[in-house]
């Protein structure tokens, strides 16, 4: 039996399968070793959240070349990604003023909305006194 590989790549988080796939792709042999049966590290702890807007500059570009390259891995394997984008709230003036500064940085990325936008948008949200209208 030939046992040689490659590629080994020592955790099949998200990281490592990523690698295994860009090897693959690569036409390289790969061999992931895992020592858990399910899903407990890393990646998983991170709630498998990718945020791009905060990102700047050459960052930015590769964060959203990492995005692309996530939701294409995505339809090809049926994890369930969802690129819906992120909400923010603004719980405080101080807060509020850091939103305002990223959208005017970004406003191709960013919307700010009230808070009676976001009940609108999101009806099953938690009762009004969850949210907090921003500072006039």
């Amino acid at each position: 039996m030939n046992n040689a590989t490659d590629v080994l790549v020592v955790g099949a988080g998200v990281v490592g399968l990523a690698h295994a796939v860009e090897a693959l792709e690569r036409g390289l042999t790969v061999t992931v070793v895992e020592r858990d049966g399910r899903a407990v590290g890393a990646s998983i702890r991170n709630f498998g959240h990718a945020c791009v807007t905060g990102q700047s500059g050459d960052l930015a570009e590769l964060a959203h070349l990492a995005r692309e390259r996530w939701l294409d891995l995505d339809g090809r394997a049926g994890l369930g990604a969802r690129a819906t984008g992120g909400l923010a709230v603004a719980r405080h003036a101080t807060e509020l003023a850091v939103l305002e500064e990223l959208a005017a940085a970004r406003p191709d990325d960013v919307v700010l909305r009230t808070a009676g936008q976001v009940r609108a948008e999101l009806p099953a949200a938690a009762p009004t006194t969850w949210w907090a209208a921003p500072p006039s």
